[in-house]
Order: structure tokens, then sequence, then C-alpha cells
């Protein structure tokens, strides 16, 4: 992964969201999920940026 943080001028006001388009979810992150296929498959649509 490749990334610069450019800090901005500490007296903005300005969020920047920065849009990502991935679905992986890190196998440890897997135990904890309690929505079944179809479910999660829905939640990253609604949650992914694509």
């Amino acid at each position: 992964m490749s990334f610069q943080i450019v800090p901005g001028d500490p007296r903005s006001t300005v969020i920047i969201h920065v849009p990502h388009s991935s679905r992986e979810i890190p196998v440890p992150v897997w135990a904890e999920i309690i929505l079944d296929d179809d479910e999660l498959d829905r939640e990253l649509d609604a949650m992914t940026d694509a």
C-alpha cells in the first residue's frame, strides 16, 4: 500500500473523504461477522464506494 499524508492548514474546518472500493475482509475479521453471505453482500454494496 502506498499513500502520503499531507497536513493542511490547522485552521481549516474541511474534512476530506477518500472513497474506497475494497470489498476485502481480513480473515481474522470473518469470525466476528454475524451476517450470512447474502446479508454481507448487501451491506458491502451499501458501504463500498463503487
